[in-house]
């Protein structure tokens, strides 16, 4: 992975226009600051350390993929037939 991404960020700027470079340094700049903040923020709010934010992030993300592999055929289309009746008042 580490080969494949410098040789990703060796070929890039050297294919792409410099302006177009520019901007996507930028952007991938304001995105990843945006989200190392928002990580802080949660740190500061739970109160825990960075590690501990992530596995409690990764247990609620495996909790949901448990639940949704529990449910029966007709909690599924239950569960679909409550989102399209949302979509269908949020228009």
């Amino acid at each position: 992975m580490t080969v494949l991404s410098s040789l990703i960020g060796f070929a890039l700027p050297n294919l792409l226009p410099k302006q177009y470079t520019h901007y996507a340094a930028a952007i991938l700049f304001l995105y990843f600051g945006y989200v190392a903040r928002a990580m802080m923020v949660l740190v500061l709010l739970l109160r825990c350390s960075f590690a501990h934010l992530a596995v409690r992030v990764v247990a609620c993300r495996l909790k949901l993929v448990y639940d949704a592999t529990q449910m029966e055929a007709d909690e599924v289309s239950e569960e679909l037939q409550e989102v399209s009746l949302f979509k269908q008042v949020c228009r």
